[in-house]
């Protein structure tokens, strides 16, 4: 099974995490978000390897938010993971720097806000969710021609009850 692959249905069933009952809050100002973080860093294990998910814990209030009911995964293939499947420093920085032109490309508007950042088994995954899928598909493109050194795989996928965010939040 492709890394990518794997890592997708990792999200979509939310292996090795805990479930968070927040309410939903449509209509949802942008006075409410905190959309530059906090930021929660926690650790786990998927099929053994170790598992280093960020949680952007601003975004909170936006849970279940119906302008937001589109998930987005970009996912990274790393191109040395170690041995235990993570990035080398260099790498990480490199991965830093894809984050940083996916939040240029995709939220500077806030019509997407990127939630997690996942790393485990020689893959990091950026999660967002989206009011716009189309806005995203076309940004995509210019997005992953920008990058040289690694490949962007994409999938956007209906999530309105925001449950991957959801699993890995505590």
């Amino acid at each position: 099974m492709n890394l990518a692959i794997a890592l997708f249905v990792l999200i979509a069933t939310g292996t090795a995490c805990s479930q968070v009952e927040e309410p939903e809050s449509p209509g949802v100002s942008d006075a409410e978000v905190e959309w530059e973080g906090p930021w929660a860093v926690t650790e786990g294990r998927y099929e053994g390897s170790p598992m280093f998910v960020r949680i952007h814990r601003g975004v909170a209030p936006l849970v279940g938010d119906p302008r937001y009911s589109q998930q987005v995964g970009i996912a990274v293939p790393l191109l040395e993971p170690d041995s235990r499947g993570l990035p080398s420093r260099e790498e990480a920085g490199q991965l830093a720097e894809i984050e940083d032109a996916i939040s240029a490309a995709l939220e500077p508007d806030h019509t997407s806000v990127q939630v997690l950042s996942i790393t485990t088994k020689g893959m990091r995954e950026f999660v967002l969710y989206t009011t716009d899928a189309d806005a995203v598909r076309a940004a995509f493109g210019p997005l992953e021609s920008s990058v040289r050194d690694h490949e962007l795989q994409l999938i956007i996928r209906p999530d309105p009850e925001w449950s991957v965010y959801r699993r890995f939040a505590e």
